[in-house]
């Protein structure tokens, strides 16, 4: 063992590891409250933050005045908590080759331009099912007060857009051990600068209160985006989601937010649903067997019509007397779950 290595009992960081953890950026913000939560995260996931597995990072939080210091796992910390799930499940696990789209949509499997890619495409597989999942440059990028990419987007725009879709893949995959973790390059451009445009400022004088005078200022809007960009990383239902997307519409159509600033917030909000729906979805596959071929059947759904279609076959078979109530329910409540817009427009037509 070295003598950085963090130890199960251990209920505090020594004065060795607190001396790299400094140095590797941690300033006199933090607090021991937030030391000892990063050192549970760190045991509970086994996972090395001298190994650059797992960080604790800090972010500028105006409500408290100062930076507030929270876990996040880096892609390496990702990939060994999924094999660790999957050697644990004695399951394969692997990836298809990763793809990155031009501006027009087109596919390259290697990006060679000096241009950033628009996109990227992971899929992983997970027991032979297919866990797929882009990522949008736009949406990710980190960027300084005049918009221009920070240095490691600037000149690796590609690997660092894979990287973000690499993580929503592998959560899809393995939903119970990666559910609510993301890594620094999805929750980077969080950061980003909230710049106001002359288009919204021009709006606002035009308006002048417009019934709401005093939240359309350049410096309220800026504070709201900035909040809002933190809540749809962390809200608790999809009705708080829901609102907040409806919001950052509206906030963007009277000229306080810019359309960046709703595009970024709206992306983290629908990345988190998804999440949500995966995670219920596991939850209630629990209640299934081990041995339940269903299991696989219904984490390998990859749309609505998929899931459509899957209700429609439980409905048949227990229609048929080939499957009791009580597992059609079970599994119908799964994919429900996952996919509630899909299977709720089949009504009594399904399980």
């Amino acid at each position: 063992m070295t003598a950085l290595a963090l130890r199960d009992d251990q209920t505090y960081w020594d004065d060795k590891q607190i001396a790299v953890l400094q140095a590797g950026g941690i300033d006199e913000d933090v607090t021991e409250a937030e030391l000892m939560a990063f050192l549970h995260e760190c045991q509970r996931r086994k996972l090395d933050p001298f190994s650059r597995q797992i960080y604790l990072i800090g972010r500028k939080d105006k409500s408290k005045g100062r930076k507030v210091y929270r876990s996040q796992t880096s892609i390496d910390g990702f990939r060994l908590i999924a094999r660790r799930a999957a050697d644990k499940a004695g399951i394969d696990y692997s990836y298809e080759d990763t793809i990155w789209y031009d501006a027009d949509g087109g596919r390259h499997e290697i990006w060679l331009s000096d241009r950033p890619p628009s996109g990227a495409k992971v899929v992983v597989i997970r027991g032979g099912c297919r866990f797929d999942a882009v990522a949008r440059y736009g949406a990710y990028v980190q960027t300084d007060w005049d918009g221009n990419p920070l240095k490691l987007w600037r000149t690796m725009p590609d690997v660092l857009t894979a990287k973000c879709a690499e993580a929503l893949a592998l959560r899809k995959a393995f939903p119970e051990d990666l559910g609510g973790i993301y890594t620094e390059e999805e929750m980077g451009q969080a950061d980003n600068p909230q710049r106001v445009t002359a288009t919204a400022e021009v709006m606002r004088e035009d308006r002048h209160d417009g019934g709401n005078g005093k939240d359309a200022t350049p410096k309220n809007g800026q504070r709201w985006a900035e909040n809002a960009i933190a809540q749809a990383a962390s809200f608790k239902s999809e009705a708080e989601g829901t609102k907040l997307w409806k919001e950052a519409a509206a906030r963007r159509i009277k000229g306080e937010i810019t359309t960046e600033d709703q595009d970024k917030i709206q992306n983290i909000i629908e990345a988190r649903i998804q999440d949500r729906r995966t995670e219920a979805m596991e939850r209630l596959l629990l209640h299934l067997s081990e041995d339940d071929d269903w299991r696989d059947q219904v984490r390998g759904l990859a749309s609505d019509d998929e899931a459509r279609e899957a209700v429609q076959e439980l409905g048949r078979l227990k229609g048929a007397g080939t499957m009791n109530e009580t597992r059609a329910g079970r599994i119908a409540a799964a994919i429900i779950a996952r996919y509630p817009k899909a299977v709720l427009k089949e009504g009594e037509d399904g399980a």
